[in-house]
């Protein structure tokens, strides 16, 4: 019987980034990994494991790759500069949080895709694509 790593993924992965982001912006900064969310707070953040996969090879060496999507969401009913300067600030702000967690993770590989923002209802959005990988 075949066994999946996708859950050992969500363990390792999913969780430290999870722990890296509340160390770092402690209770102000919810989390939510479940896809059903309801829209909460001014700012929070979700955390969506979109897929993983495997080459299922006989070689020494078998890539694995699993890809992330976190999303920040940030309340602008004003519109002002000022909404606008902290938004790009806590962007910025978890990205670097992001680079930083490379070191975290001794048998994997993160890499951040793309960084794309985007409107949503009253929040402004951005949305990073990463991609882990590890070699076993």
């Amino acid at each position: 019987m075949a066994v999946s790593f996708t859950n050992a993924w969500k363990v390792s992965v999913e969780e430290g980034i999870q722990n890296t982001i509340k160390n770092e912006f402690s209770s102000s900064l919810p989390i939510f990994r479940t896809p059903d969310f309801k829209y909460r707070g001014n700012n929070f953040v979700t955390i969506q494991g979109d897929s993983s996969s495997s080459d299922d090879s006989m070689i020494r060496v078998i890539p694995e790759r699993y890809f992330l999507q976190i999303r920040y969401y940030h309340t602008d009913r004003n519109r002002t500069d000022l909404s606008i300067k902290h938004f790009f600030s806590q962007v910025s702000r978890i990205e670097e949080m992001l680079y930083s967690a490379m070191g975290i993770f001794d048998l994997h590989s993160l890499e951040i895709e793309s960084i794309s923002y985007e409107e949503e209802n009253r929040f402004r959005v951005a949305e990073f694509n990463i991609e882990v990988s590890k070699t076993r």
